[in-house]
């Protein structure tokens, strides 16, 4: 079997803007199923109940498209050396086991948060007016937004008014941007995504961004009161606001990442009699590429990473929290927690339906059970506090098996379970999204006592929207208020 690798700097830009000179207003429609489906928060300690992504809507198929990476093989632990950011990697089970690694937790959870689509305006979303719900389409949206733009609720000169406004829409305020660039590239986005086909699917969004930054971010746990660059106006912002924005940061300002696995742009792909996925770009991850990412970054390292749930054409970005798994044997399927009651020799494996895919190198076989938990999305809400009781926490379950060497160590295997990982990517450990203009700032500080923002940075972060772009280290900063 092969492992994958790619290391890439992403970088995710928007320059074309529309002409329009007011802010839009925009509102979520009712929960669609695939909130109510990644709601069924499964503890821990309750392992017993699954969630599948096969379960979640249809109408939600993934929150952000595939992108054109590639990726180059690898056949040793290069590959995987690179992706841990670390020489020590453990590849037999051996190992594993006398480290007491057969389950393990990330130390700091990844938390909650909305994957704002683009078909409700991404962050330019005014997600609380109850009087945008009934709108069917994107384009129904643009048109409610346009009979009631920003201009309108500034004229009102009510507070109440300015509360309702979108993440976006706030940052505008808050920076000054008399054009609302910011908020406006998100609805050009939509725009030129309806003219090539013909709508705005609802399940396109941020969640890679919003993956990204609840494994780099610190939670949003409070509200933060700011002001208006005019100083006319106080800026709310709630922690799925706050969310909101630095997600957007993650998701279009370029950074260093790196991935393991291939990816499957097959809306249908063919299976051969034994039920395995012909295409190699369709056959994703490796399991021994995957049981040694788990291993080493959730259990040894105590560090989260982003997996596509998916084998197929769709994403779904899901930031891993928890794992754990039991050995079997693949001739009785009998359980075990030792390694040593459940190996067998290749040779002694009966009706191995996957003997033709066997490494050369493979000696021994053993089956692996692994029940796993991520983080799943949330709609944003009202609420003015964030805990971590509150995410939505998924378990699911893998079965695959392991080939090892004539040393043990792990070389290959097979995935018996249909839903499984396409591929995984993280942020690299000091990772940090940058637009065009977060250089610019200089070494001046925002200081936490100061609600205006600096006039330097407001000018910055108004030739930072004009791109489409966040300054990352404005939004960084709210964050740190927030904690």
């Amino acid at each position: 079997m092969h492992l994958f690798l790619n290391i890439k700097i992403g970088v995710f830009m928007y320059k074309g803007l529309w002409g329009f000179i007011f802010f839009f207003s925009l509102a979520s429609q009712a929960l669609p199923q695939k909130f109510l489906d990644s709601m069924m928060t499964i503890p821990a300690e309750k392992p017993e109940r699954w969630a599948s992504p096969a379960l979640k809507s249809a109408e939600w198929r993934a929150c952000h498209q595939k992108s054109s990476r590639l990726f180059s093989e690898a056949q040793d632990t290069r590959s995987l050396s690179a992706f841990l950011e670390s020489s020590q990697v453990i590849s037999h089970l051996e190992e594993m086991d006398k480290r007491g690694l057969l389950r393990g937790e990330v130390s700091v959870s990844p938390w909650s948060g909305d994957y704002w689509p683009y078909a409700n305006g991404l962050i330019a979303a005014r997600y609380k007016d109850e009087g945008f719900n009934s709108q069917s389409s994107w384009r129904n949206k643009l048109e409610y937004v346009k009979t009631h733009p920003l201009s309108q609720v500034i004229a009102d000169e009510a507070q109440s008014g300015i509360d309702f406004l979108s993440p976006a829409e706030k940052y505008d305020l808050l920076t000054g941007s008399a054009q609302a660039s910011l908020s406006m590239s998100m609805w050009a986005q939509g725009e030129n995504y309806e003219d090539e086909n013909g709508e705005v699917d609802s399940w396109m969004g941020i969640c890679h961004g919003w993956a990204a930054a609840a494994i780099m971010e610190s939670r949003p746990a409070k509200e933060v009161q700011l002001k208006s660059l005019d100083e006319k106006w106080t800026l709310s912002l709630l922690p799925s606001e706050i969310k909101g924005l630095i997600s957007y940061s993650w998701a279009y300002n370029p950074y260093s990442s790196v991935s393991l696995g291939s990816r499957c742009n097959n809306r249908d792909p063919i299976r051969d009699s034994n039920g395995r996925l012909t295409d190699p770009r369709c056959q994703d991850m490796n399991p021994s590429t995957w049981h040694q990412v788990v291993v080493n970054m959730v259990g040894r390292q105590k560090r989260s990473f982003v997996m596509d749930a998916t084998y197929d054409y769709e994403v779904w970005n899901q930031p891993v929290k928890a794992y754990s798994y039991t050995y079997y044997n693949l001739n009785t399927q009998e359980s075990s927690a030792r390694y040593q009651d459940a190996i067998l020799k290749l040779s002694d494996v009966k009706n191995d339906k996957f003997s033709s895919y066997r490494s050369a190198n493979a000696q021994y076989l053993i089956g692996v059970e692994m029940k796993l938990a991520y983080v799943s999305e949330r709609p944003a809400n009202e609420s003015p506090q964030d805990f971590e009781k509150n995410d939505s926490v998924v378990w699911v379950n893998y079965r695959y098996d392991l080939e090892l060497d004539s040393n043990y160590k792990l070389i290959g295997g097979e995935w018996y379970t249909e839903e499984h990982p396409d591929f995984v990517w993280t942020p690299m450990k000091n990772a940090k999204p940058k637009s065009t203009y977060d250089t610019a700032l200089g070494a001046g500080e925002w200081s936490s006592e100061q609600s205006v923002l600096l006039k330097d940075w407001a000018k910055w972060a108004r030739a930072s929207s004009d791109r489409g772009e966040i300054l990352h280290r404005i939004v960084e900063e709210i964050v740190n208020r927030s904690l």
